[in-house]
C-alpha cells in the first residue's frame, strides 16, 4: 500500500477541516437562521477558502521554523566558497613560505566551518569570523598577488608586501583563536559532565 507523503497528508487534513467548517456553517446559516440557500452557499464557500488559507499559513509558519538550518547551510557554503577562492588566488603567490601560510590559514578556516556546522548556536557566536575575517583574508591575499609583480617599479610595493606578510601571521593567530574558542565549549561541556558525574557518584556512595 503506497505511503501518503507529509505534503499530501497536510493538504488532505486542510481540505477535511475546511470542508467540515464550511458544511457546519451552511447548516447553521440555511437551516437555523433561515437565510436563502444561495447566500448560505456563498458564505459557506467563503469560509471554506478562508479556513483553508489560514491552515496553510499555519503550516508555513511551522515550516519556517526550519529556516535557520537553511540560513546556516547557505552561510557556511558561502564561507567555504570564499576560502576556496582564497586558495586559488594563493597559487599565484611566488614566495613559497607565504603561499604555504595562506594555505594553512585556509585549512584552519575549513576546520572552523566544520566545527560551526556541528554546533547549533555556533553560527551566532562566529559572526565576526564569517562576516569579517574571511573577507579580510581574501582582500589581503589578493593585494599581495597584485603587488608582488610591481616591486621593480613601485618602491613602496616591497614594504607593502612585507606588511602583508606580517598581517598574515596575525590572521593565522586569529583563526587559531577562533578554533580554540569553539573547542573550549567542548572542554567546558566535558567539565560540566565530569562535575555532574562526580556528584552522582558521591550521592550514590560509590
Amino acid at each position: 500500500m503506497p505511503k501518503i507523503s507529509n505534503h499530501n497528508r497536510q493538504s488532505h487534513d486542510k481540505g477535511l477541516i475546511s470542508g467540515i467548517v464550511a458544511g457546519v456553517s451552511f447548516v447553521l446559516i440555511f437551516g437555523v437562521f433561515r437565510f436563502p440557500i444561495m447566500i448560505s452557499a456563498i458564505v459557506a464557500t467563503a469560509l471554506y477558502f478562508t479556513v483553508n488559507a489560514l491552515l496553510g499559513s499555519k503550516a508555513w509558519g511551522q515550516t519556517s521554523k526550519n529556516a535557520p538550518h537553511s540560513i546556516k547551510e547557505t552561510t557556511l557554503a558561502i564561507a567555504k566558497n570564499k576560502l576556496s577562492e582564497i586558495e586559488q588566488t594563493s597559487m599565484a603567490i611566488r614566495q613559497v613560505e607565504v603561499r604555504q601560510k595562506v594555505q594553512q590559514i585556509c585549512a584552519l578556516g575549513y576546520s572552523i566551518l566544520d566545527e560551526i556546522n556541528l554546533r547549533q548556536d555556533a553560527i551566532m557566536t562566529s559572526r565576526q569570523f564569517l562576516n569579517y575575517y574571511i573577507d579580510a583574508t581574501g582582500t589581503i591575499v589578493t593585494k599581495y598577488t597584485e603587488l608582488q609583480s610591481k616591486t621593480a617599479f613601485i618602491p613602496a610595493a616591497k614594504a607593502s608586501l612585507e606588511k602583508v606578510e606580517r598581517t598574515l601571521h596575525t590572521v593565522e593567530s586569529a583563526f587559531k583563536k577562533q578554533l580554540e574558542k569553539l573547542y573550549d565549549k567542548d572542554v567546558m561541556d566535558l567539565d560540566i559532565e565530569l562535575t555532574v558525574l562526580a556528584k552522582t557518584i558521591k550521592s550514590e556512595g560509590l
